[in-house]
């Protein structure tokens, strides 16, 4: 069981490779909100406190993959939106 999470989370910390990829080409984020960023973060945080605490590393490991790509998200979001 432990592989089905591994691969379930990996492709959801993936999900979020095609929505940097179009940020950059085209070099805006304006149609991404705010809110769902943060709300994103905050949740995704809280899961991983979760997932520390109960030692279950395979979805801890794969939510702060997919948190690290959010707040690449969040970032490029503030940047090109200041441009």
């Amino acid at each position: 069981m432990d592989s089905l999470a591994y691969i379930g989370g990996v492709i959801l910390a993936l999900q979020a490779v095609p929505q940097i990829y179009k940020i950059l080409k085209r070099k805006s984020a304006f149609d991404l909100s705010y809110m769902f960023l943060m709300m994103n973060i905050i949740g995704q945080t809280l899961v991983v406190v979760y997932a520390i605490y109960n030692r279950d590393t395979p979805l801890y490991s794969t939510v702060m993959m997919s948190e690290f790509n959010t707040c690449v998200m969040l970032m490029l979001k503030i940047y090109f939106d200041r441009k």
